[in-house]
C-alpha cells in the first residue's frame, strides 16, 4: 500500500465504512441463523436432499424471501463501502462490481 493510499484512508471519516462493514459481516450471520431456524420448523425439509431454496416454499416463504433480500443488502453495503474508499486501482473497481453482481 503506498503512502497516498494510507493518507486517503486516514483522511476518511469512518462512520459510513464502519456501518457498511458491520452490515456486510452481520448479514451472513443473520441469514445462517435464519436458515437453521426455518429448517427446524419446516417438517418436510431434509438437510441432505433439499437446498435452501426449498425452504422458500410453503408457510415459511416470506421469511426466506426476507433473508435473501437481507443477504443482497449486505453485499450491496460492502460494495458501497468499497466505493466510498475507492483507492483508484482497476482491481478495486472489479471487486466492487463483483459484489454488486453477486447481490
Amino acid at each position: 500500500m503506498s503512502s497516498a493510499d494510507t493518507e486517503a484512508i486516514s483522511d476518511e471519516r469512518p462512520e459510513l465504512l464502519i456501518l457498511c462493514g458491520l452490515l456486510g459481516l452481520l448479514t451472513p450471520v443473520v441469514m445462517s441463523i435464519g436458515i437453521v431456524v426455518v429448517a427446524m420448523v419446516s417438517p418436510d425439509y431434509s438437510w441432505i436432499e433439499d437446498t435452501i431454496s426449498d425452504l422458500a416454499r410453503g408457510d415459511t416463504s416470506w421469511i426466506m424471501d426476507k433473508l435473501f433480500y437481507l443477504n443482497a443488502a449486505g453485499m450491496i453495503a460492502l460494495a458501497l463501502g468499497a466505493a466510498h474508499l475507492h483507492l483508484g486501482r482497476w482491481d478495486w473497481s472489479l471487486g466492487m462490481f463483483a459484489l454488486v453482481f453477486l447481490a
